[in-house]
């Protein structure tokens, strides 16, 4: 005979219930939160009111290093990115701004 004692079985059982109850905890941690976006890219798609010069000169002054020149060639070559990788606020502000001078922008 081996001489086990049988509350040694029982304390086995026992235990083996309780990383059971530790995993079910663990599932309910492992639940992935949604991410809210923090970075966008602005996009100007298209030019809505006439005055394209009034949108080249906005362009000029979102982009910094930038001429009227190459503001001119990226309006005249829409769909075109204007600003990447940019804060909710700061891409919000562009996109008001670049509508009132006559733009069509997404912000993505």
């Amino acid at each position: 005979m081996l001489n086990i004692p049988d509350m040694g079985m029982l304390q086995m059982a026992g235990a083996s219930t309780r990383p059971a109850e530790g995993a079910a905890e663990a599932d309910d941690e492992d639940v992935p939160l949604k991410l809210e976006k923090t970075h966008f890219t602005v996009r100007l798609t298209e030019i809505k009111g006439s005055d394209k010069v009034k949108l080249i000169k906005e362009v000029k002054a979102c982009i910094p290093g930038i001429n009227l020149v190459q503001a001119k060639k990226l309006v005249e070559s829409l769909p075109q990115e204007i600003k990447a990788n940019v804060v909710k606020e700061e891409a919000e502000t562009l996109k008001a701004s670049l509508e009132a001078a006559g733009g069509g922008v997404v912000v993505d």
